[in-house]
């Protein structure tokens, strides 16, 4: 399937230059800032097989429908590895190397507030006919297709983005920003048909739980069915938050399914490592 995509903390100051990255973006058109160069262009989420659910037969989404503990609840994606994110321009392997976190990209909704001197991070939506809507509109959860020929395009580089007052447990959509960590734990379940077996008392799971580091955006212009644009709204498949994470974990078919999460600090090791490589104002 072809996709897209906090307080500060350290006293870093923006490079001059223009930013490496724009943050997930879908397409080399994503963005209307010509030296801002895609590090994901080419990016994608890997597929289950069958087809993708009726949005209006799953809600709520099974054993989703509980965050079992955790804080919140979110849709994933995988897009990989890259050399230069939208936080700063950090490389997202030698980020986490050794520490145990995995980097992610959050969620625009999750990091809204953007630095205004490199185009801040909007969108622009048209249906089919070329007529100007706000937001896309999706019938089925995880669907690439959404209603009316509804397609976005991002504006603006995306970089550096913070979490905003508006984002928290009132909204449902949690405080993510650049920089951002949390303990989490992969869901059985997953958004497509054919994928719902059941799940027993104690089989929610899948995995043992794990560190994430938010080191990348994922915004909504070319990611408009999975990444969230505002405080508050949702996907294709009703959620109000979404991973896209650089890897998987190894050998245990993760294949898009759900996460649940509680933001955390990130390790002390973690943040020396942030101070010394993001180009973001901490």
């Amino acid at each position: 399937m072809p996709l897209r995509p906090t307080t500060a903390l350290f006293g870093l100051a923006l490079a001059a230059a223009p930013p490496l990255s724009a943050g997930r973006l879908g397409d080399s058109h994503a963005s209307t800032t010509p030296t801002v160069a895609s590090a994901a262009a080419t990016g994608g989420a890997t597929v289950s097989m069958g087809g993708v659910r009726n949005l209006a037969d799953s809600q709520p989404l099974g054993v989703t429908s509980r965050s079992h503990g955790y804080a919140y609840l979110a849709s994933s994606t995988l897009y990989g590895q890259t050399p230069a994110t939208a936080c700063g321009g950090v490389d997202t392997v030698k980020l986490v190397e050794g520490t145990g976190y995995i980097a992610v990209a959050s969620a625009q909704a999750m990091q809204p507030v953007y630095d205004e001197n490199y185009g801040g991070c909007g969108w622009e939506c048209h249906d089919e006919t070329g007529q100007s809507v706000e937001l896309c509109e999706y019938s089925q959860c995880a669907s690439n297709t959404a209603a009316q020929g509804c397609t976005c395009r991002q504006v603006g580089a995306c970089w550096c983005g913070q979490a905003s007052s508006t984002s928290n447990a009132s909204t449902g959509t949690a405080s993510m920003g650049c920089f951002s960590c949390a303990k989490a734990r992969f869901l059985r379940e997953r958004p497509y048909g054919g994928n719902s077996e059941h799940v027993g008392e104690g089989e929610d799971f899948v995995g043992e739980e794990l560190k994430v580091v938010v080191a990348d955006a994922c915004p909504y212009g070319p990611n408009s069915q999975w990444c969230p644009a505002r405080p508050g709204d949702v996907n294709s498949c009703g959620l109000k938050n979404h991973f896209d994470f650089t890897v998987y974990p190894a050998g245990l078919g993760i294949d898009n399914n759900f996460v649940v999460f509680t933001p955390e600090p990130c390790s002390e090791e973690l943040q020396q490592r942030i101070a010394a490589s993001s180009k973001c104002s901490r």
